[in-house]
């Protein structure tokens, strides 16, 4: 996925050739040097269009029919989020305190070649391409609602574990923050508790368009990268429709508050 760089311009000029390319400076009686000067110069806007397209993670294509991505303006957003699939599963007794189940690597199209099928391992895309000279700072946290069918049964206190965490970007590398993501982490599927996956506190890092994935398929464990964990308590699981759980993911602004100078 491409990352949009920090741009500058500069008006350069340089001489090439056999003999004198360009005059040299003359010189007045005295040997004084006469010169002369111009100027070059480039400007840019960020409007943010909403047009972000969604490649699989680590890659800058093909561009994929699913998941939709998220059509808000800015230059700080979630820009699409894997949807996450722990199958159907057959009704067993409960093995050490509860069941486990992992999450399906996820599978999609090639948009506008809908027959060739696309995999990779489950992600969360987004950006912070913020570029006004200060320090993109942020946080990526995500919420899980309940799990729930539509006879309104719960899985109560279910967590989902997120394994084999890598923060990844095909732009430039150097603004990964590798301390910015834990390797593991819990979300608790209450509702209310957020979990935190991303801190990007370094002043020099975190522009740019960045991929939180889950495992890796070239390494055979993007299919064992996220658990759903279901407590024994759980005894009663209905077979009469899946349950299921919404799971929201927010970036926020941790730039520290600007102080007015004296007087304003």
């Amino acid at each position: 996925m491409k990352l949009a760089h920090k741009l500058c311009g500069a008006a350069l000029l340089t001489a090439v050739g056999i003999g004198l390319a360009l005059p040299s400076a003359t010189k007045a009686d005295g040997g004084n040097e006469k010169v002369h000067s111009s100027t070059g110069k480039v400007k840019f806007t960020q409007e943010g269009t909403g047009t972000d397209t969604v490649t699989p993670p680590e890659t800058d294509g093909p561009e994929i029919t699913e998941p939709t991505g998220n059509t808000d303006n800015g230059p700080l957003k979630v820009i699409a989020i894997s949807p996450l699939d722990f199958g159907t599963n057959e009704i067993t007794s409960a093995t050490a305190g509860g069941w486990e189940y992992y999450a399906k690597i996820f599978k999609t199209t090639e948009k506008g070649n809908e027959s060739n099928e696309v995999e990779m391992p489950n992600f969360v895309t987004f950006k912070d391409e913020r570029a006004d000279d200060k320090p993109n700072k942020y946080t990526l946290t995500a919420k899980a609602t309940t799990f729930t069918n539509t006879a309104g049964k719960e899985l109560k206190a279910a967590t989902i574990t997120y394994d084999n965490i890598r923060l990844t970007t095909t732009g430039d590398a150097g603004q990964i923050n590798s301390a910015a993501a834990p390797t593991t982490k819990v979300l608790a599927t209450d509702g209310t508790t957020p979990s935190e996956f991303v801190n990007q506190d370094a002043d020099d890092k975190g522009f740019g368009r960045f991929d939180l994935v889950f495992g890796k398929i070239a390494d055979g464990n993007a299919d064992k990268s996220i658990k759903l964990w279901i407590p024994a308590a759980n005894n009663k699981l209905s077979t009469a429709s899946e349950y299921t759980s919404t799971i929201t993911w927010t970036i926020a602004d941790t730039r520290a508050p600007e102080v007015p100078e004296e007087g304003e």
